[in-house]
């Protein structure tokens, strides 16, 4: 009778998902909570930074190597962030005129 081969999992043990925001508006918020809140991707959110119109991270823990960003600087730029014109059916159906 065959040998029946186990399945290990190869894979490192995940530790609980860490939630997007930590310690409310005067905490910081992680990348996956960062990416919640505005339309751009990692890469774009860091092409803003290094030009400037974006707030910088801050590398967080004992690597360094974790980024997060201070709720308040981005409630900031939130708050600075020119508001999309709602339209209303009569200027939508000019428009496509």
């Amino acid at each position: 009778m065959p040998h029946a081969k186990s399945k290990t999992n190869s894979r490192k043990p995940q530790g609980p998902r860490r939630p997007p925001f930590t310690g409310g508006l005067d905490g910081f918020i992680f990348s996956d909570g960062l990416r919640a809140l505005v339309p751009y991707s990692r890469v774009q959110i860091h092409r803003l930074v290094r030009s400037g119109q974006f707030p910088p991270p801050y590398k967080i823990g004992e690597s360094e190597r974790t980024l997060a960003w201070k709720a308040s600087d981005i409630k900031a730029w939130i708050d600075s962030r020119p508001l999309a014109k709602v339209l209303t059916e009569e200027e939508a159906s000019r428009g496509a005129e």
